[in-house]
């Protein structure tokens, strides 16, 4: 009786400990979903090249439903002239397993759309498997005002261009005023060569 009693308790223990833990787990759970639902960033866990998870500001990033996306592969969403970088590194973690980094690439969205973003990206296990854990920033502000920057630079070297040449074109108008006025000094007024420097005199 005193052995059934100490076995009743030990499973009684163990089924409050299991219970404790489920408990933890699932608000866990629920704040690891909390945490990445409102995270800024997109977020994505791409496995067997195809994303298997897609936060909400991702899918409102690029316009498309879950439905839309899910199970579908990473590649279909960037554009063609930037696949080959994403794809080496599909290929790596292929081969591998263990990839991080980050990548400049461009995708498109629903309405064709390009949307220029960085992509952090490391691996992780999802589901019992590996998979690619991706971090999609959106960066089409900071491009154009980089793009803003080259245009000013441009236009500060062409005013800086234009100005040496105006200053030398000075220059140079100088000395041929300087030597028309000293030849001129030179010939009678009646002389042909004296009419005709005058006149180029008076122009300059």
């Amino acid at each position: 009786r005193v052995r059934s009693g100490l076995i009743w308790r030990r499973n009684r223990e163990l089924e409050e400990m299991v219970t404790r833990r489920t408990i933890a787990l699932k608000e866990s759970g629920e704040k690891y979903i909390t945490m990445v639902e409102r995270a800024h960033h997109g977020i994505a866990i791409v496995q067997d090249e195809r994303m298997v998870f897609l936060n909400t500001p991702l899918l409102k990033l690029l316009g498309y439903e879950e439905k839309e996306m899910i199970d579908g592969p990473l590649l279909q969403w960037v554009v063609p002239e930037r696949q080959n970088g994403v794809d080496k590194i599909l290929e790596e973690f292929k081969l591998t397993n263990k990839v991080s980094g980050n990548i400049d690439t461009v995708l498109r969205n629903k309405d064709g759309q390009a949307i220029h973003v960085d992509i952090h990206y490391g691996n992780i296990i999802y589901r019992k498997r590996p998979a690619l854990l991706m971090f999609f920033q959106d960066i089409r502000m900071q491009k154009l005002l980089e793009e803003e920057r080259m245009r000013t630079a441009k236009l500060e070297s062409t005013r800086v261009l234009v100005g040496g040449l105006a200053h030398d074109f000075n220059n140079l108008l100088a000395v041929i005023m300087g030597n028309l006025e000293l030849t001129l000094t030179d010939l009678k007024p009646g002389n042909d060569m004296y009419k005709a420097l005058s006149e180029a005199d008076r122009a300059t």
